[in-house]
């Protein structure tokens, strides 16, 4: 009987303990599983507990809240700017309790993680502007303009996005010359644009010219040396360029493509680091003292990963985050590391702060399947898919019931062979530019002009995304079908195949 009674008299006694446990109590027991354990997790069920059980008590219940969002932030979860958010919008009347919410939610947005969707939002319209287009142009920094080949001509040209006026800076035809203007790249002020004058291997010519007008500075002409601009310094007298050997390659510089440092006003270049021909992204940050971009890496055969380089120490770091990850850029104000990383359901666009050359928090994602979002974007829907791919198998089955055993095609007359089959698209795409689905026969007698189809895999269903998620814009294919167990194909003329928004070479 004397075992019995001690054992009932420890349950008389603790029941009425735990009864009247206060909001306060638990609160301390919290906070000592938050900061003397290291029990965040722990931590966070005691708060929830206090929430749900004393949510009348505004002190504790702000504090707990409060208490909540700091363990979600040392977790590193997303959720910790909810918390503070609920503190700010449902405790006002605890105003200590809510500045120091403030405080700790300013601090999340410094770092990114506490961005909100406008903000997400807008960094992904900034990113697509200048990574969904063509590779070849490129948008100036205040988004007004954009610099691309007018493929009628060869010439470099600048539209205005708002007004649609397209300004040639530079004058010829393609009778007067196969040359043509090719990657182009906006200086920061938005008055000058370096680009590469193309007239063959050996002629490959690095170009600045003002957007005003005038006679174009030729920077760097190397017979057999091809050097491609990436962007250019803050200060205007860099350009930060990739370096192509197209003979044979000097020892002296090891092997592979180099990005270089060229100086406008004496022409020459520093090697600063070494890449793979598939390198993708190269853009130096707003501060002059750094440059960040993507390098695939080995036998890698989707993305790669993304590096940083100092021009302080000339170290090359790979940047923390996420793998198959490329197409880096900096944000408009320069905090943020912006780059895609590819996943099994599309390329997701990421976020990461940096602050002198390092990281601060973790890789945000910001945006999902960004090529859904560009053909969105574009007006690209899948009544537009489904109607090219019906007339693709359409002209598909009517070519074979024409298929030929022979034919010349001298492209004389100015209306096509009915022969020819030609699938064009009729759906909008992202700059609206002309050339979408045109030839001629006319512009040049005796010769065929018209866009090549970089868009269509086999069948004809238009991939406006390939594997890598870049976009392609829709372009004309031209199809003729001939029959026999016995041909062969005698090129009576040359085929130049030259990329570029507008095209029509």
């Amino acid at each position: 009987m004397k075992r019995i009674w001690y054992i009932l008299t420890i349950v008389l006694i603790s029941a009425p303990a735990i009864a009247q446990t206060t909001a306060g109590q638990l609160l301390r027991q919290g906070m000592y599983k938050e900061d003397i354990e290291g029990d965040l997790k722990g931590a966070i069920i005691v708060y929830e507990r206090i929430l749900s059980r004393f949510p009348d008590d505004r002190k504790s219940a702000a504090m707990s809240q409060l208490r909540i969002g700091c363990c979600q932030e040392k977790l590193g979860l997303n959720e910790a700017a909810a918390s503070y958010r609920s503190v700010i919008a449902n405790f006002s009347d605890q105003t200590q309790v809510v500045k120091a919410a403030r405080v700790k939610l300013a601090r999340l947005n410094g770092r990114g993680e506490g961005l909100s969707t406008e903000e997400k939002a807008a960094l992904v319209d900034y990113y697509i502007k200048r990574k969904y287009v063509d590779l070849m142009s490129d948008l100036s920094a205040d988004g007004s303009k954009i610099a691309f080949t007018d493929w009628t001509t060869g010439n470099l040209v600048v539209k205005d996005v708002k007004s649609g006026q397209i300004t040639p800076l530079t004058h010829k035809t393609w009778d007067e010359s196969r040359e043509f203007a090719y990657w182009k790249v906006w200086s920061r002020d938005g008055k000058r644009i370096a680009y590469v004058w193309y007239g063959g291997i050996d002629s490959a010519q690095l170009r600045v010219i003002s957007v005003d007008g005038g006679n174009p500075q030729i920077v760097h002409a190397h017979p057999g040396m091809y050097l491609q601009p990436k962007d250019w310094t803050p200060d205007g007298n860099y350009i930060i360029a990739k370096l192509t050997r197209l003979k044979e390659a000097d020892p002296t510089e090891g092997p592979g493509q180099k990005v270089v440092r060229l100086s406008l006003s004496s022409g020459s270049y520093e090697i600063l680091y070494a890449v793979d021909g598939m390198a993708r992204g190269t853009e130096c940050s707003r501060d002059g003292q750094h440059i960040v971009f993507g390098n695939k890496l080995g036998d890698e055969a989707v993305g790669g990963k993304v590096y940083l380089y100092s021009f302080t120490d000339r170290s090359v770091i790979q940047v923390p985050g996420l793998e198959a990850s490329d197409s880096p850029c900096w944000s408009p104000d320069g905090r943020f590391v912006l780059y895609r990383v590819m996943t099994g359901q599309g390329a997701n666009l990421v976020a990461l702060e940096m602050d002198k050359g390092k990281a601060v928090g973790r890789p945000i994602v910001i945006g999902t399947n960004l090529a859904e979002t560009v053909r969105r974007r574009a007006g690209v829907t899948n009544e537009h898919l489904n109607a090219y791919l019906r007339k693709s198998e359409a002209l598909l089955l009517s070519a074979e019931k024409r298929a030929m055993e022979s034919f010349d095609e001298e492209f004389t007359a100015n209306v096509l062979d009915t022969a020819w089959d030609v699938l064009a698209w009729e759906g909008p795409n992202v700059y609206g530019f002309s050339s979408c689905g045109r030839y001629s026969l006319s512009a040049r007698p005796g010769y065929l002009r018209y866009e090549p189809d970089p868009m269509t895999s086999l069948g004809g269903n238009p991939m406006f995304c390939d594997s890598y998620s870049y976009w392609y814009y829709p372009a004309l294919v031209l199809c003729r079908m001939f029959k026999g167990t016995q041909w062969c194909l005698e090129a009576k003329g040359t085929i130049r195949l030259l990329s570029g928004a507008d095209n029509q070479g």
